[in-house]
């Protein structure tokens, strides 16, 4: 265990294995494979069990983009009452990092108070069954995809497919910044993606990460020319990535605190 505070590890611990007890009792095996736990800005926390839909979808094909497709996880939403549980900590670091006016010391204390969430939640869930998935989501984001969600303990969440288009491969990066995935999110020529934006602090390092690990990204972003990366969390260390693996698209970029 780390060093996160005794006293929130064991509020968060108790309420999850209620609401895991509450599963079991209240949903069939075929309901639920898995826990997945919002966690909101203002300290509340909440368990949604769910089975997870795979293979994970993105759209294949230009023409796919503006089919909504399949969210990666399914809820028993007829048979589970969602309840929320307030975390004190939690709430404190909510306000603390709200009243900054300060954009730097704010971004910076969010990312910390996020990490030390996680941590929390983790060290909650050590005595659990190791066989079953726990992992978390932004729950204010209300959106259901992979790419938004942090391990918590148990078997990991399998990866999607190699993507085999430039399509499903910018998608993916979209989902992660709560962006709409369609036609228009894109310059399209010739059934090809030749422009993008990922605009906005919601556009990190991980997001491009995301980039990482795709044995073929420059064929399959062959005819990509530009991608915007205005008012960006992004750092050198992604840019010296893109660049790298992508000189042949221009990158206009700036980042958020300097804006």
């Amino acid at each position: 265990m780390s060093d996160s505070a005794p006293g929130s590890v064991e509020a968060v611990r108790a309420f999850l294995w209620a609401e895991i007890q509450r599963a079991q009792k209240q949903l069939s095996p075929e309901q639920w494979s898995a826990c997945l736990v919002g966690v909101g800005d203002r300290g509340e926390v909440a368990v949604y069990p769910c089975n997870l839909v795979l293979p994970f979808h993105y759209p294949e094909t230009v023409a796919e983009l503006d089919e909504y497709g399949p969210d990666h996880f399914s809820f028993p939403e007829d048979s589970w009452a969602i309840q929320w549980h307030a975390i004190q900590e939690f709430a404190d670091q909510y306000e603390q990092y709200a009243a900054m006016e300060d954009k730097a010391q704010s971004i910076d204390a969010e990312v910390r108070h996020r990490q030390w969430r996680i941590q929390v939640l983790r060290d909650a869930c050590v005595r659990f069954d190791p066989k079953l998935t726990m992992f978390g989501i932004e729950s204010d984001a209300e959106t259901w995809w992979e790419v938004l969600t942090f391990q918590i303990s148990g078997p990991r969440l399998p990866p999607p497919p190699l993507p085999k288009s430039d399509a499903q491969l910018l998608s993916r990066l979209c989902r992660h910044t709560h962006s709409y995935v369609g036609r228009s999110r894109f310059t399209i020529e010739a059934e090809a993606i030749t422009e993008v934006r990922f605009d906005g602090a919601c556009v990190t390092d991980t997001t491009i990460d995301l980039l990482r690990g795709i044995p073929n990204l420059g064929h399959l972003l062959s005819r990509l020319r530009k991608m915007s990366l205005e008012s960006t969390l992004v750092t050198d260390r992604s840019l010296k990535f893109l660049e790298r693996e992508l000189p042949h698209v221009e990158l206009a970029y700036s980042h958020y605190l300097e804006d």
